[in-house]
């Protein structure tokens, strides 16, 4: 005999409940923090198959935007008068120096969305396109946002430095251990942009991209990434030799 109408479960209700349990697997923004640096394999499982980001990047935003205001302007000022031309007119610096202090705010809102979309459609190119394996943009993008809090969280690290040293160039990076080089040099840019935590985040999303892409090994996916850092890092070095120095 059939089951009546009234014994049996309802469908919807069902999976419903499913749906339910399968997204409480997904931990709140505090724990995908933490996870983010100390088990990021374990996250990057998660929002492989949930690939949450806007609460991420909010929080990469909010960091990013203290950071800013924390740095005393007129240690910005210091920076720019150092740079400028021989002969600027002081008024004229004064007043960059105050439109320059708008747009770090603009930066640091604007520039973590943009940066992450750089990074994971890069991702996206070399592993889907070039190399032929399987994943998503969102799954990509949701990976990067949340990667992003190493480097963020890096130059908070960085700003009691900033402050002791008077120099907003201060930097975590691998040209500290190389004392004897000279500033102008091409090796000397590169190994000042080859920031400890930027090469942690390339490391991370490697590991992430192992996660996404079943053909692909941690080793190697951590390999290609950090590769990717260091040409980027490069080419602004390269750049930044032929960019024309204050007198």
């Amino acid at each position: 005999m059939s089951p009546s109408p009234d014994d049996r479960p309802p469908a919807s209700a069902s999976s419903g409940a499913d749906r339910g349990e399968g997204e409480s697997d997904l931990p709140g923004l505090s724990k995908r923090a933490v996870q983010v640096f100390v088990s990021p394999g374990e996250l990057f499982d998660r929002l492989r198959e949930n690939p949450v980001w806007l609460d991420a990047m909010l929080l990469v935003v909010a960091l990013s935007v203290a950071y800013t205001l924390l740095i005393p302007e007129d240690l910005l000022r210091e920076a720019m008068m150092q740079q400028a031309p021989e002969g600027a007119d002081p008024e004229q610096m004064e007043q960059m120096t105050g439109w320059m202090s708008w747009f770090r705010i603009v930066a640091a809102v604007v520039g973590p969305f943009f940066g992450a979309a750089v990074v994971a459609g890069v991702a996206h190119l070399v592993f889907t396109l070039v190399l032929g394996g399987r994943s998503t943009y969102r799954q990509l993008f949701s990976a990067t946002a949340h990667m992003m809090l190493v480097p963020t969280v890096g130059t908070l690290v960085t700003l009691p430095l900033i402050l002791s040293t008077g120099d907003v160039q201060t930097t975590l990076s691998l040209h500290l251990l190389f004392p004897a080089l000279e500033t102008g040099t091409f090796a000397f840019r590169l190994l000042r942009g080859l920031n400890v935590f930027g090469l942690a985040g390339a490391g991370i999303m490697g590991v992430a991209v192992s996660r996404l892409y079943d053909n692909r090994s941690p080793g190697s996916a951590v390999s290609v990434m950090i590769v990717i850092y260091v040409v980027y890092v490069a080419l602004g070095a390269v750049m930044g030799g032929m960019a024309p120095t204050p007198a």
